[in-house]
């Protein structure tokens, strides 16, 4: 069952619950099918909740308090460091606000609860270019090693509560920001990866449900990205 509508009264009693930020976007909007066949799922957008504010993420978080937590929002900026400027800073602020502070709202609100429910479920998106080099991306790729970095201690600090952390270090997938890339650098792209093709969304679903299910997944950052690598 999935609620788009998070205010819906009968997700209030339903269980078990889940919720997908960044649910209404072309990777979220997949996994939020995949995992309403066991869940009740809340679709949220940045319209609903705006993880950049602490205030909301604590409202949605305190009052429905779900079991598995999936966070697919995420913002990308790309720009040489010594070329920013006012209008550019400002899209980076915005990156850092969304990419890092949005993943700090979501841990700090959700864990007090899973904490005391003794169960919780946290997966974050983080991306391959946490660990790859790719020049014009310095402040995203480093909002995503930022986050795996406080995954894997956040998993140190809450496994004794039975609830997990990880993050999934997103490749190039046939949704969302992938169909932006200009034709003349698909070919390109698809080369550099070992599995010469784009992953499909439901990859992503079969390993969140692989996480969910397995209690001594913990504290890792996954690579999903077709053998796409390294430096």
């Amino acid at each position: 069952m999935i609620y788009t509508d998070f205010n819906s009264e009968g997700w209030i009693y339903a269980e078990p619950k889940a919720v997908v930020f960044g649910g209404t976007g072309g990777l979220g909007s997949h996994l939020v099918e995949s995992l309403g066949e066991k869940y009740s799922v809340a679709k949220i957008g940045s319209k609903d909740v705006d993880v950049r504010h602490d205030g909301g993420v604590k409202t949605f978080l305190k009052i429905f308090e779900p079991e598995v937590v999936v966070n697919m929002s995420g913002v990308n900026y790309n720009s040489f460091i010594h070329k920013l400027n006012l209008e550019s800073l400002a899209e980076a602020e915005k990156m850092i606000d969304v990419n890092i502070w949005g993943n700090i709202h979501i841990l700090n609100n959700a864990l007090p609860y899973m904490r005391k429910n003794n169960y919780g479920r946290i997966i974050l998106a983080s991306s391959v270019l946490s660990t790859k080099t790719v020049v014009g991306t310095s402040i995203y790729s480093a909002t995503k090693s930022f986050l795996d970095t406080m995954v894997r201690v956040a998993a140190a600090e809450n496994a004794s509560k039975h609830v997990t952390i990880n993050t999934l270090r997103l490749g190039y997938f046939d949704a969302g920001l992938t169909h932006k890339i200009p034709m003349d650098n698909i070919s390109l792209l698809l080369n550099e990866i070992p599995a010469h093709d784009f992953g499909q969304p439901i990859d992503i679903a079969n390993l969140v449900n692989c996480i969910i299910n397995s209690e001594y997944i913990n504290g890792a950052n996954i690579d999903i990205n077709g053998g796409l690598n390294g430096i």
